[in-house]
């Protein structure tokens, strides 16, 4: 009958937004790091919808987030610290509320005492218990939400690797394209192929020093690209746009 009232079922409703919005935003994190440093795929944070699953996945998931971000910062030179401690605290937390039954009731049954004053004894301890664990994980699952969102902001400023892979996809179909047309020539060796991948390397960094000179207002129409193609969301792009004003006003 809980569900089913008017105030309580909008709880529940609000809730499972923030859930999904919660989840959805991690997917773009893990997403958002290159494929070879990436752990695994942004979409397996689904699988914390999974009943007794989610007490074990979320454990997994958080932490090759965080190993996956240490990587990407170190291949890119970002000094900046990667530390999701609270990803492991919040499971924690949450788990303990749900294993707190269990050893009450373990208790009651192997206690001599007056079962039905152990009993009450217990609830109004549960009810403390289950007060003070509950606004833990929800105060550690904000804490490690804004510190993943912080860590994928700061990666998207300096980095554009949305682009990259945007054009890294033409090149290659390009390149595919180009080897179906010169089928009828010898076949590149191997040799040949690194030489070709050396010889674009002075382009990429040429690229790539192009990008540290751009204007402010070419970077904030970059990322409003990306916006705009759903690589980012509404949120970051705003946080990303006040980061290169600040920049630019800091100078």
């Amino acid at each position: 009958m809980f569900l089913f009232r008017p105030t309580s079922f909008l709880i529940v409703v609000a809730t499972l937004g923030f859930v999904i919005r919660f989840f959805y935003n991690m997917q773009q994190a893990m997403n958002s790091v290159s494929p070879k440093n990436r752990a695994m795929d942004g979409g397996m944070v689904w699988l914390n919808f999974v009943p007794l699953l989610n007490f074990v996945w979320v454990f997994i998931f958080n932490n090759a987030l965080q190993t996956s971000y240490r990587k990407e910062f170190k291949e890119k030179g970002i000094h900046s610290k990667v530390d999701l401690g609270s990803g492991i605290v919040y499971p924690v937390l949450n788990l303990a509320m749900f294993i707190f039954p269990l050893f009450a009731g373990f208790f009651v049954a192997a206690t001599n005492q007056d079962s039905y004053q152990v009993v009450e004894d217990l609830n109004d301890w549960s009810t403390i218990v289950y007060v003070i664990f509950g606004f833990g994980t929800l105060a550690m699952w904000i804490v490690f939400w804004n510190e993943v969102m912080a860590l994928k902001n700061i990666l998207l400023v300096h980095s554009d690797y949305g682009r990259n892979n945007h054009e890294s996809t033409h090149s290659n179909n390009f390149n595919t394209h180009s080897n179906k047309v010169n089928t009828s020539g010898p076949i590149l060796s191997s040799g040949n192929s690194d030489r070709l991948s050396q010889s674009a390397f002075p382009k990429i960094k040429q690229q790539n020093d192009s990008h540290k000179k751009e204007s402010t207002v070419e970077k904030i129409k970059k990322y409003h690209e990306m916006f705009s193609e759903g690589l980012i969301s509404e949120e970051d792009f705003n946080t990303i746009k006040k980061q290169i004003l600040e920049d630019k006003n800091g100078r």
